[in-house]
């Protein structure tokens, strides 16, 4: 029986140290921005919208199967598995438009965000980086973060010009509007 407790003990210690190093992971890591997404709205433009919670897009640098997620590794809810984020993205603190749709392509709900124009030329720049990594590896694919969390998490096969982002997933209208109302305060 003692050796029951010593072992509950044990586990219970790693579990803190581990949410530990987590936390303090989610606090400390480097994000190098390649723009702070501040940038001016195009011109003839609406005001921008300020986001509450801003936008990370950051390439991913490695993905893990299963949980939990490895040191520096966020988990990906829509596979199950964990990402390790390449420090070269950036923060979008506002957006020239964010709207709940329905996304043509596929028919289900989405966010449509519209970049402003510094921010529009900074995603072209990182999709086209992320374009050319290796088709099917995890350098392929770009993480959209909101809040330390990974909402979505696609493959780029193409630069994306324009300044027009669709986050798409298996969301439904209620996922879509919370996030958006996450996002802007709202």
């Amino acid at each position: 029986m003692p050796g029951l407790v010593i072992a509950a003990m044990v586990i219970a210690a790693l579990i803190v140290v581990a949410v530990g190093a987590f936390a303090v992971y989610l606090l400390t890591r480097p994000v190098t921005a390649v723009h702070e997404g501040m940038g001016p709205a195009e011109h003839g433009a609406s005001d921008p919208v300020h986001l509450r919670m801003p936008l990370e897009f950051a390439p991913v640098a490695d993905e893990s199967r299963g949980r939990p997620c490895p040191p520096g590794f966020l988990p990906e809810n829509a596979t199950g598995g964990c990402l390790l984020l390449d420090p070269g993205g950036f923060r979008v603190a506002r957006v020239e438009q964010i709207e709940a749709v329905i996304a043509e392509s596929s028919g289900s709900w989405a966010i449509e965000i519209k970049l402003t124009g510094n921010d529009a030329d900074a995603f072209a720049r990182l999709t086209e980086k992320v374009a050319a990594a290796p088709a099917g590896t995890p350098g392929q694919r770009i993480a959209i973060v909101v809040g330390e969390e990974i909402v979505s998490a696609p493959a780029v096969m193409q630069p994306i010009t324009g300044g027009e982002v669709m986050i798409s997933g298996d969301f439904t209208k209620a996922d879509v509007d919370a996030l958006v109302d996450r996002i802007t305060g709202g």
